[in-house]
């Protein structure tokens, strides 16, 4: 039992050895080369300050600046256009586009031409499709027929009566005059045989009307002489001058009929919707939609401007747009203002045109866009990133070389934009500040330049020395 507690000890004694060594191990410098100095850590450790921290530094300067008014927005085609039938008909066919589809399954290809759909490009006066034309080319045909009709009879008024017709009512007139002369020979023998009682009455009647047709004959014949001598009245020749122009108009409206079978693209567009196929019946009251083209050669992007920017936004100012899924913004023209205030918004509507023929944009895309409100040249700047606000109030740390500390101080800004911001006072030009992540540091805080700063000083020294070194080898 004795030697069992004494073992014990023993152990105990070990361990307690270990521990001291180990501590003292622990506490001692470390004077491997790179690393810190102890005295340096010692003495800030006393004074609780905070690790020297290596920051990047930024001088201030002077440049230009402009103040900028960003407004989100969506994009908007040039132009769009919902294409409907302006006749009724049936699809009878939509023209098959440029584009295939080659594909091979199970050994076999596959060659599909693709009629024009979603997102396929079209020309000013392509066919979109075809409707049915055949009850207005008959249409057409049958108007063509009644003005070549009426035409003729125009012809023939004009010309009027050839000599030969005028001949044969001559001798028309000279028989007609023969037979009632004719007609009063027989009335003037039976008229004295009544009086003899040598004929009955009812012959007397007879031949009386006789020679009034022969003599009515003899008066139409001169009517049609006369007239066939005489030529067409005005009258005549306007009528039938009217019905030869309302038979033109006829056949011009059977024609425009039937070009409106063929629907084309009114400019050149994008198809970004198709409602209709082969076979289905359109009508164009009420009206059915067939496509929808848009014109994306430009976009315009569409956004509310506060009233107070009154005056500052002009037609032709450029601005720079950032659309959604772009990485860089692109400039941008204003090209409408709207005259109107939303009473509502408060808001007046800018139109914004952005060149876009590669297609690069898609109507309907999220915008951003940027107005320049307000500028100024050789202004006192530095970099946005480097103003921290503490209390609502603009800051910056100044670095001081001497001290290797830095000092917070209140600026005040002006105008802010394009990653710059203005200072009009607490700041004097060629002062350095902290760039990076300045809101971690506290105000007297021991900071270093960045390495590349500090090898930057460094190698600035060098030149410095080797020029003054030359300077007392010439001397």
């Amino acid at each position: 039992m004795a030697s069992k507690w004494k073992w014990l000890g023993t152990a105990i004694g070990l361990l307690m050895t270990v521990g001291l060594i180990g501590l003292l191990f622990v506490t001692r410098p470390w004077d491997g080369e790179g690393s810190p100095d102890s005295d340096t850590a010692t003495r800030d450790a006393q004074r609780g300050e905070f690790p020297v921290l290596a920051v990047e530094l930024t001088t201030v300067g002077r440049g230009a600046v402009s103040s900028e008014l960003e407004l989100t927005g969506n994009l908007l085609p040039r132009r769009r256009t919902i294409v409907v039938a302006e006749v009724d008909g049936v699809v009878q066919s939509i023209p098959r586009s440029p584009r295939k589809i080659d594909v091979e399954i199970e050994g076999r290809k596959y060659s599909e031409s693709l009629g024009l759909d979603l997102g396929q490009p079209v020309a000013q006066g392509d066919i979109l499709l075809q409707l049915d034309p055949t009850e207005y080319e008959l249409e057409l045909a049958s108007a063509k027929s009644k003005l070549h009709k009426t035409k003729k009879d125009l012809e023939n008024l004009l010309a009027w009566k050839r000599p030969e017709e005028i001949r044969r009512l001559k001798a028309a007139r000279q028989d007609a005059v023969a037979r009632a002369e004719r007609a009063e020979a027989d009335f003037k023998r039976v008229e004295s045989l009544i009086g003899q009682r040598a004929t009955s009455e009812q012959e007397y009647l007879r031949i009386q009307s006789e020679l009034r047709t022969a003599r009515a004959a003899v008066e139409r014949a001169d009517a049609d002489l006369a007239e066939a001598e005489a030529g067409p009245t005005e009258a005549e020749i306007a009528v039938l001058r009217a019905l030869v122009s309302q038979a033109e108009v006829d056949v011009q409206i059977k024609q425009d009929r039937l070009r409106k079978t063929v629907i084309r693209a009114p400019y050149d567009a994008v198809i970004v919707d198709r409602f209709v196929d082969v076979g289905e019946r359109v009508t164009s009251q009420p009206r059915v939609e067939l496509m929808e083209l848009m014109d994306l050669s430009l976009v315009i992007a569409q956004v509310a401007v506060p009233e107070r920017y009154l005056g500052r936004v002009e037609i032709g100012q450029f601005v720079k747009v950032e659309v959604a899924g772009t990485v860089e913004s692109v400039p941008g023209v204003v090209i409408l203002v709207n005259e109107k205030i939303d009473h509502a918004t408060r808001t007046f509507r800018v139109r914004v045109a952005v060149e876009n023929h590669k297609r690069t944009f898609k109507a309907g895309q999220f915008s951003k866009v940027a107005f320049g409100v307000d500028s100024a040249t050789q202004a006192l700047i530095v970099p946005t990133p480097a103003v921290v606000y503490f209390g609502g109030q603009p800051q910056v740390f100044v670095y001081d070389s001497g001290s290797q500390r830095v000092a917070q101080r209140p600026v005040r800004i002006g105008l802010a934009g394009n990653g710059v911001t203005e200072v009009i006072d607490g700041l004097a030009e060629g002062e350095r500040i902290v760039l990076q992540d300045p809101a971690i540091l506290a105000d007297g805080m021991r900071v270093q330049p960045a390495a590349a700063q500090r090898n930057a000083a460094v190698e600035n020294q060098k030149h410095a020395l080797t020029a003054a070194s030359a300077g007392g080898s010439h001397r």
